[in-house]
């Protein structure tokens, strides 16, 4: 398995591991619809900042320039943002220096997903090379959805009935896969056509 392969793992993507009552946690690029509902619920914190002015937007900013201290959150989580950003290692830093020693940055980049006004799409091997040379340890990285749905509902305009299909062909291809190739190949064809991948990585 090659070094940056090591990162990968296959069960469901622990977004509020590791976040506790009484954190702060700031939402980059929340874009008006970010994790507030589930975070205070937990007695969270929390604190939602873009670059445009939306309702549900706390702070008008640029992940690129932070406007907080340093070491100000316990956890940042940024869902489908990096692939927006001109500067994706200076988001990145900017993320590191705002985290409390020993904090969480949890989200997801875009892969095999259409174009979405987007500049970068990254592949796992990309996302682990981010991470870590900017400080981040223990980084693991999960796929998301897989391209034929990232596509699929992308040409047809998110038609609902299309994400029924793809998700078929989808579960077609990794059984047809399993028996041909067997089980070990067809869960890796799932990270190589990943639509798009979920990361976290600690810093300290």
């Amino acid at each position: 398995m090659e070094n940056s392969e090591r990162h990968l793992v296959h069960w469901p993507f622990p977004v509020f591991d590791g976040i506790h009552p009484q954190d702060w946690v700031l939402d980059l690029g929340a874009g008006g619809e970010g994790l507030e509902p589930s975070l205070e619920r937990k007695g969270v914190r929390y604190l939602a900042l873009d670059i445009l002015t939306v309702p549900g937007v706390d702070v008008v900013g640029d992940g690129q320039n932070l406007p907080f201290r340093d070491e100000s959150f316990h956890a940042v989580v940024s869902f489908a943002t990096l692939e927006h950003v001109l500067n994706p290692p200076l988001m990145v830093q900017e993320v590191f220096r705002v985290l409390k020693n020993g904090g969480w940055f949890k989200g997801s980049a875009a892969f095999l997903e259409p174009y979405h006004n987007s500049y970068y799409h990254m592949s796992h091997k990309a996302l682990v090379y981010l991470l870590e040379s900017n400080g981040f340890k223990q980084v693991q990285i999960w796929p998301g959805w897989h391209a034929l749905e990232a596509v699929g509902l992308g040409f047809f305009l998110g038609f609902r009935w299309v994400g029924w299909i793809s998700r078929g062909l989808v579960f077609f291809r990794k059984w047809i896969l399993s028996v041909l190739r067997g089980p070990e190949y067809a869960r890796e064809d799932i990270l190589r056509l990943a639509g798009s991948y979920y990361f976290m990585g600690q810093k300290g």
